[in-house]
């Protein structure tokens, strides 16, 4: 589990289901620490997955819910100042399976950002600088990880 409060790569990880948020949250090395946990079953399609990030990540009322809108959302978090993030997505074979190109760009987008906020000095000054890291854990149930690694493969 230490792996997933490190900034360096893959920021995307493949992990049994067994993972218990609370004990994540207390074994964090930094605080404040945000573990945020979404169920795939309530992210089936785009519309729904913006919806959820953005309740659970208490986004300004001005998001787009689009793609650009979404990067840059989770991207700042001004809002939610933390040292470490991690995310973690229970049944992820459920993820976007209305829309599996949106799956791709999902990926694509969350790399992205877990790379910028693990590379750059995303903390403001007053809150003491320096690199954050920022994890999307897939919980697995053993059946499903051949077909999201394949998914997420480049990002492995």
């Amino acid at each position: 589990m230490n792996q997933w409060w490190i900034n360096s790569r893959p920021w995307l990880h493949l992990s049994p289901e067994d993972v218990d948020p609370e004990a994540l949250r207390a074994s964090a090395p930094v605080r404040p620490a945000v573990v945020l946990e979404f169920d795939g079953d309530r992210l089936r399609d785009l519309d729904s997955l913006f919806q959820e990030f953005a309740r659970e990540f208490g986004f300004p009322e001005y998001f787009g819910g689009n793609w650009p809108a979404f990067a840059e959302c989770i991207g700042d978090l001004a809002w939610l100042q933390a040292r470490a993030y991690v995310v973690l997505i229970r049944r992820p074979e459920l993820l976007l399976e209305a829309s599996p190109a949106d799956r791709d760009t999902f990926f694509r987008v969350m790399n992205g950002v877990c790379q910028g906020w693990a590379n750059a000095f995303a903390l403001p000054a007053g809150f003491g600088g320096g690199e954050v890291p920022f994890n999307l854990v897939l919980l697995l149930d053993g059946s499903v990880r051949e077909d999201l690694t394949r998914a997420i493969g480049d990002y492995l």
